[in-house]
């Protein structure tokens, strides 16, 4: 790209997003072995807004042409394609929308781009990308159990540890069957090094270590239903299956890490190791070398899962954990200021200032459209590869995750295999965002919100929303 269109999509984004092919299938990741190096909510009119800093509106840069000569769309021609869509009366009064070029960054269509707006689970496309960011995308979570007291031949005289590291994928034998991609780590195999390490009996309790996140395990203004109805468990670095207690099921244990506990001394004594019933918390001490230990996938097969199955605990797990990398508390408080921060040094400066979770559900949290696009185009460009996981994990429509039965027939049909998009849903709101394939093979970035629905029903806005997206995707739009 030349200096002087880099000056210019800079204007804009302060990135250059340079258009890339974007495959549809997942690719696989080799088993974790122990000892492996390490390599819904109220409708939105009824909680006062969270001001988004934003440094200006997305301004047009006006360019007839990209670097390759190519004609860019026409905004006419997009126009045409979605504002009918945009008008339906489903939508409500209060509809947001941005579609970007994806290969200079020049804005094509600005519909109150820069409207403070509730994100609900597309929060997750800025948790992604600053998780990508600052723990890097080949990270991987150590999970081990520690010895505490003296080991006396076959016995431990003591406690033995588990500490969790954040890994919210962490699997029970029946959940690694059951979640087989991106191959979770197992907490069986911690009971087998256990095993292996010539301990058949255990004085003191199993004991958990959660202490890297703090509290509160709910986040801000959070409904009490979202953990009965199992959107999400309570937050915690060491949890089994998503706290979940039966793998695949939305029932949720109340305390994720005392139930983990609970399942290792279950599997140990299925393996012959003499255990007492009761499970604790404790705290690791520093400098006791683990006697086993299971590494995660990682940070991008991590934000993958996390995008294609909307995974609420993983979102707010590695927000967490982008805040304690970065020196802050494991917490709520601590993972909304680093995640902004990470932003900012990617080049969106406020962009994430609204978010007080990592997960979307709060809301309480407030983004811009303009904002969801200038990160989703940040992913997208070549420049930074480290970030294509957020692009790569976006549900496809019409195939898997949160978008498999959406774009399968009717007036979205048109968008099956071409769109790529995080869905986001609450009472009274619906927002997707993503990227798309015209009908002429160019990618566009978008970003849609009506944050304003007439029904409760989020699904009816979700269908407008997919019928704008399938728009783009039949629509050429040559300038």
């Amino acid at each position: 790209m030349s200096s002087s269109v880099w000056v210019a999509t800079a204007v804009v984004f302060g990135l250059v997003a340079a258009g890339a092919a974007v495959e549809l299938r997942r690719t696989g990741l080799p088993d974790v072995v122990p000892g492996a190096p390490s390599p819904t909510s109220s409708p939105a009119g009824s909680v006062p807004a969270s001001p988004v800093r934003t440094p200006s509106p997305l301004p047009s840069l006006g360019q007839a042409l990209d670097d390759a000569g190519l004609t860019l769309p026409s905004r006419t021609a997009i126009a045409a394609a979605v504002d009918p869509t945009f008008a339906d009366p489903r939508l409500g009064p209060r509809v947001s929308a941005v579609v970007v070029d994806g290969v200079t960054g020049t804005v094509l269509y600005s519909r109150n781009a820069a409207l403070s707006v509730l994100p609900a689970s597309t929060a997750k496309v800025m948790t992604a990308v600053a998780a990508l960011h600052v723990l890097g995308p080949d990270r991987r979570l150590e999970t081990t159990v520690v010895p505490v007291g003296n080991l006396v031949g076959a016995r431990l005289d003591g406690r033995l540890l588990l500490v969790g590291a954040g890994d919210s994928t962490l699997a029970s034998p029946a959940g690694a069957t059951r979640n087989r991609y991106p191959a979770p780590a197992r907490l069986d195999a911690l009971a087998d090094a256990v095993r292996a390490a010539g301990i058949t009996e255990i004085t003191g309790a199993v004991a958990v270590d959660s202490g890297l996140f703090g509290l509160p395990r709910t986040g801000p203004a959070w409904k009490p239903n979202y953990l009965t109805e199992g959107s999400v468990a309570p937050v915690t670095s060491l949890m089994v299956d998503g706290g979940r207690v039966t793998p695949g099921e939305s029932d949720r244990y109340a305390e994720p890490d005392l139930a983990a506990g609970r399942l290792l001394r279950d599997l140990l004594r299925r393996r012959g190791v003499t255990v007492p019933e009761t499970v604790v918390r404790a705290t690791a001490p520093p400098g006791v070398a683990p006697i086993g230990r299971v590494f995660s996938p990682t940070v991008a097969a991590l934000v993958e899962r996390m995008l294609v199955a909307s995974d609420n605990n993983l979102a707010e797990s590695l927000a967490h954990l982008v805040a304690r990398e970065r020196g802050l508390p494991g917490t709520f408080a601590g993972a909304s200021e680093a995640v902004a921060a990470a932003l900012s040094e990617l080049g969106a400066p406020g962009d994430g200032a609204g978010l007080v979770d990592g997960s979307g559900l709060s809301p309480l949290n407030r983004v811009t459209t303009a904002g969801l696009a200038r990160v989703l185009a940040l992913a997208l460009g070549s420049d930074r590869p480290g970030l294509r996981p957020l692009v790569t994990g976006l549900p496809v429509g019409g195939f898997d995750g949160t978008l498999s039965e959406r774009y399968v027939d009717g007036p979205a049909a048109g968008g099956a295999g071409r769109v790529r998009a995080k869905t986001g849903s609450l009472n009274n709101v619906s927002t997707l965002a993503g990227v798309v394939e015209t009908a002429d093979g160019r990618q566009l970035v978008f970003a849609f919100s009506a944050d304003r629905l007439p029904s409760r029903a989020a699904s009816l806005g979700a269908e407008v929303l997919d019928q704008a997206a399938a728009a783009l995707a039949r629509c050429g739009c040559p300038g």
